[in-house]
């Protein structure tokens, strides 16, 4: 897998307005986003942070459940829920958000999914929700391209940094993100058939 680089230049956060971290794509019920409602609730009710300054936006399907998952734990003025939309308008939000999130699976330590590249490729920081020995979550955290949240308290620090610095969360650069393209990944494969 791999990503071609994006026509759509990430934009700068802006402090002044709502941080926005996006969900692009199909919601798996594997996905287990129970730390981050907990971790989004401990800093609200901290004071930390409120819906004014944070939103989590998931665009595609089968992620209704996050409307009944997130009003379970009180936190659904966090979460909003929309329907697919074009790649093109996906590869645009995801150049304007100010993080992206990567669920991980719990029951699968080598998943990579095709989303974790195009992440990659938007240069916007990862948010990663779950185990931090998965092999996604050692990408993001060994290369710098964003933050691992394990538990309910690593997910109200990632929501607290977020909000407070989004300009200073880890990114992909063009150089990190160089050897997650398509070409890459090419050139890699012509090797191992060249040994062959």
């Amino acid at each position: 897998s791999g990503f071609e680089p994006m026509t759509t230049a990430a934009t700068t956060p802006d402090r002044s307005g709502t941080a926005v971290v996006l969900y692009a794509g199909t919601l798996y019920e594997k996905f287990d986003l129970t730390p981050l409602y907990q971790g989004v609730a401990v800093a609200r009710d901290a004071g930390d942070v409120t819906a004014d300054q944070l939103r989590f936006r998931f665009v595609g399907r089968l992620n209704e459940r996050v409307r009944r998952e997130s009003s379970a734990h009180g936190v659904e003025e966090f979460f909003h829920v929309s329907p697919p939309v074009s790649r093109e308008d996906v590869l645009a939000m995801m150049a304007e958000a100010t993080a992206l999130l990567l669920p991980l699976y719990q029951d699968d330590p080598y998943s990579l999914p095709m989303k974790f590249f195009e992440y990659v490729g938007s240069g916007r920081p990862i948010v990663a929700i779950g185990p931090a020995e998965r092999f996604a979550a050692q990408l993001v955290a060994d290369n710098g391209f964003g933050l691992v949240a394990s538990g309910a308290e690593d997910a109200r620090s990632l929501v607290v940094r977020v909000v407070a610095d989004p300009a200073g969360l880890p990114r992909p650069t063009p150089e990190t993100a160089a050897g997650f393209t398509w070409e890459a990944t090419t050139r890699t494969l012509a090797r191992i058939l060249e040994r062959l």
